[in-house]
């Protein structure tokens, strides 16, 4: 049972990349994905470990089970299946990896929905972010029962995406434009003029400058430090996140 399914199947009616992470819930992960309109399927499963082969089994591990979705997929719905592992405890590289491949299946017109049933409980909430930074739905498939390990499968939910907000999207031309002269500074200048120059912004536009800086700062995408006389400005952690490819 899926809840919602009749609204979003009237949303997804495009182009569909399903990013799934994999963990260790083979059934739950194959559910989501036969939930929902399909076109691409990316799937993220934690690398192949010699250690966790012996402690799960052969054929057990969230490669196995990967290779074994892909196989199943490219062989009965004939889309493209791409493998990319990550590290299940790395909040920052997977945050990463998810928001790079949900702008880059945006960038080429798909619709990416991420699937975040099965792995890590950091795969999973730096996945939620990315999505949500980037405009992306989610969903969650619900265990039919869950003790120490979950098993079975008793339905498949949608999770909000907080009335579809995009923190880039409401930033102004100009507050993007700082964001991106940031990022190619290595995301941090030393002083307000510095930042000016390298903006090449006009003499009325010169004039705004500290009202952008102070707009990106309240959003929590940069920081400033005074040093001295000067102002120092620096990408935050969410700054960097976001204006990451």
């Amino acid at each position: 049972m899926i809840k919602d399914l009749e609204e979003w199947t009237s949303v997804l009616t495009g182009k569909v990349t399903q990013i799934v992470l994999v963990g260790w819930d083979y059934e739950r992960v194959l559910a989501g994905i036969r939930s929902f309109s399909l076109n691409k399927l990316i799937l993220l499963p934690a690398p192949q470990k010699e250690r966790e082969t012996k402690i799960r089994g052969a054929g057990r591990t969230s490669w196995d089970y990967a290779e074994k979705i892909k196989q199943a997929i490219s062989e009965v719905m004939k889309v493209p299946v791409e493998v990319e592992p990550i590290h299940p405890y790395d909040f920052e590289n997977i945050f990463k990896k998810v928001s790079s491949l949900i702008k880059r299946e945006q960038r080429e017109g798909s619709e990416a929905l991420v699937n975040v049933s099965s792995g890590t409980k950091i795969m999973s909430a730096a996945a939620i972010c990315a999505a949500f930074m980037c405009g992306a739905k989610t969903c969650y498939t619900i265990p039919e029962m869950e003790v120490y390990e979950a098993e079975g499968v008793k339905e498949t939910i949608t999770l909000p995406m907080l009335i579809g907000f995009k923190p880039l999207q409401v930033l102004s031309n100009s507050a993007l434009q700082i964001l991106k002269i940031l990022k190619d500074a290595g995301g941090r200048v030393e002083t307000m003029k510095a930042l000016g120059e390298k903006l090449g912004w006009s003499r009325e536009e010169w004039s705004k400058l500290s009202y952008h800086v102070s707009k990106l700062e309240t959003y929590g995408l940069i920081k400033t430090e005074r040093l001295g006389r000067e102002l120092a400005i620096q990408l935050t952690k969410t700054g960097t996140f976001l204006t990451s490819e």
